[in-house]
């Protein structure tokens, strides 16, 4: 058996694209095209958004999926941010 016979098609595609989105980000701040705190935080913005747009779902749930990505991968930016010692706009 493999995880995606345990969730539904749009919960799998969640958190597939969470982990891709993580991994875009590292490979982003490693080749310095990112090194900005503000810069990550518009650009998983800015990726969530039109990933919720290409699902094509009612508002109510594209609200649901956009809080449920942002958690998803909040906690993996947070490392990140850490251990590659990002710039700060204050």
């Amino acid at each position: 058996m493999r995880i995606q016979d345990f969730m539904l098609q749009p919960d799998y595609k969640l958190v597939q694209f969470s982990f891709s989105l993580v991994r875009d980000v590292e490979q982003k701040l490693r080749s310095k095209h990112l090194f900005y705190e503000n810069q990550v935080k518009n650009y998983v913005k800015d990726q969530i958004n039109a990933f919720i747009i290409k699902m094509n779902v009612k508002k109510a749930l594209s609200t649901v999926y956009k809080a449920e990505l942002h958690m998803l991968v909040k906690h993996r930016l947070d490392v990140l941010t850490q251990r590659y010692s990002l710039l700060k706009c204050v």
